[in-house]
């Protein structure tokens, strides 16, 4: 289970836990499903897939791919545009972006004004939660989100032994 916490006191999250399931399939690279379950907890709800839900193999490396890309550009003060994510399925869509990103095109590289988090918005699709009418957007550290794509990462190479991938 990898879980991104969206404040400090860890107690607000957002979590995606990638299935060893009979839903876990393979018959070629974009035929590769791996199914998950997707946990949004707020202030005021905790929001929870009421169906069953995959990514395509492409997509997920496609998603880890570019949120490492991410990271290491905020880290290393480089410009970056905001990124987009939406699983085969759309059962939700995920924009990441560096608030720095203005500072750094601006050249404008005061360290003052820096920011080590990144802007998250996480719009879960309604067909697939219950009582879900929102998106969320939220600023998580670049550690946190570092931590939360290695262990989708890991879960995933885990699951792809499974499938001699």
């Amino acid at each position: 289970m990898s879980r991104l916490y969206i404040n400090k006191d860890k107690d607000l999250f957002w979590e995606l836990k990638l299935l060893d399931n009979e839903n876990l399939y393979k018959e070629d690279e974009f035929l590769t499903w791996i199914p998950f379950d997707f946990k949004l907890k707020t202030s005021e709800k905790t929001y929870i897939n009421n169906t069953f839900l995959t990514f395509t193999l492409s997509g997920l490396e496609d998603f880890i791919f570019n949120v490492k890309k991410i990271i290491s550009n905020a880290k290393n003060l480089m410009p970056t545009t905001p990124y987009w994510f939406y699983p085969l399925e759309a059962s939700f869509s995920l924009k990441i972006e560096d608030p720095n990103e203005y500072i750094i095109y601006e050249n404008q590289l005061d360290n003052n004004l820096i920011i080590d988090d990144i802007e998250i918005e996480l719009w879960p699709n309604l067909g697939y939660f219950t009582d879900c009418l929102l998106g969320f957007k939220f600023m998580v550290t670049l550690n946190e989100l570092n931590c939360f794509i290695l262990d989708i990462e890991s879960n995933l190479s885990y699951l792809l032994k499974k499938l001699n991938l």
